[in-house]
């Protein structure tokens, strides 16, 4: 699919995330440590859910403008078995975006204001992949669900692709590759009212190595995804916090990073949102 085309995209948070993401930042470490978060315990707990209903829509509808043959049709072969898997192994996910000139993002992703976002370089983020175990995962952007026929003509090459890898991975041997490819498309689709956001997504099959914290009198289960620090290029402290206060507390924690004598300081800018909020 075509990505978007901005250079660089935007995860809205606080100063107490990001010291979590690199508290443990090292020589032997040289990773900023993200948190993807169950889909289900997300800020809205029904998106993955209208995401998987769509994807189902989306590649039935494909099947049947594409005149695919019964015994190439995912849905008469595998849907029950596919809609089972996408619900109870729903993946984790880590939200970026685009417009870092939104004032209802910073309202509503960063403490009305008062947070901060971090700034990735999405060439490295696609280049490099982030780390999780072993497996190397990759961001996508959203897709902002109008209607089936408009998203599948829009998306048309993308979606037969993704259906010719569907019915190659058909087996019951590749079947745990088949049910991905779906819970990845799924974790792309949005209705149409959030595409102010300019969602991107990186999305974490369920595995082994879930971890659990509070948040908001709840028990959250996560996965740790590992950054490559060179691409985090810079901290956008946010619109009504105290910019000279936050600036010097971050540069004096980045600085006292054990980093040895064979690796850089961390070069990352810091500067204020320009956005015209007042919270």
């Amino acid at each position: 699919m075509e990505q978007n085309q901005r250079k660089y995209k935007y995860h809205f948070t606080s100063c107490t995330s990001l010291y979590g993401m690199l508290k443990d930042y090292s020589m032997n470490n040289p990773y900023l440590t993200m948190w993807a978060t169950h889909s289900s315990f997300m800020n809205d707990s029904s998106e993955y859910e209208y995401g998987r209903k769509k994807c189902m829509e989306v590649l039935r509808l494909y099947e049947k403008k594409a005149n695919i043959p019964p015994e190439k049709s995912i849905f008469k072969r595998s849907r029950k078995q596919l809609e089972e898997f996408m619900t109870k192994d729903a993946p984790f996910l880590i939200s970026l975006s685009s417009n870092i000139e939104s004032a209802a993002m910073w309202g509503m992703y960063s403490s009305n204001g008062n947070g901060i976002a971090l700034e990735f370089d999405a060439t490295i983020l696609r280049k490099e992949g982030l780390l999780k175990g072993d497996n190397s995962v990759e961001p996508e952007d959203c897709i902002y669900f109008r209607s089936t026929s408009d998203v599948l003509n829009e998306y048309w090459e993308y979606i037969k692709a993704t259906h010719d890898a569907l019915s190659y991975f058909s087996n019951e041997e590749d079947g745990n590759i088949q049910n991905i490819l779906l819970l990845d498309i799924a974790s792309q689709i949005k209705h149409r009212s959030f595409d102010y956001e300019g969602e991107c997504r990186i999305v974490v099959p369920k595995g082994d190595d879930t971890k659990f914290r509070v948040r908001d009198n709840a028990i959250i289960p996560y996965i740790e995804v590992k950054v490559p620090i060179e691409a985090l290029t810079g901290v956008i402290v946010g619109p009504t916090a105290n910019f000279e206060y936050i600036r010097k507390s971050i540069e004096m924690f980045i600085e006292s990073r054990d980093l040895g004598p064979l690796m850089q300081p961390l070069s990352i800018k810091i500067k204020k949102s320009e956005v015209p909020y007042r919270g």
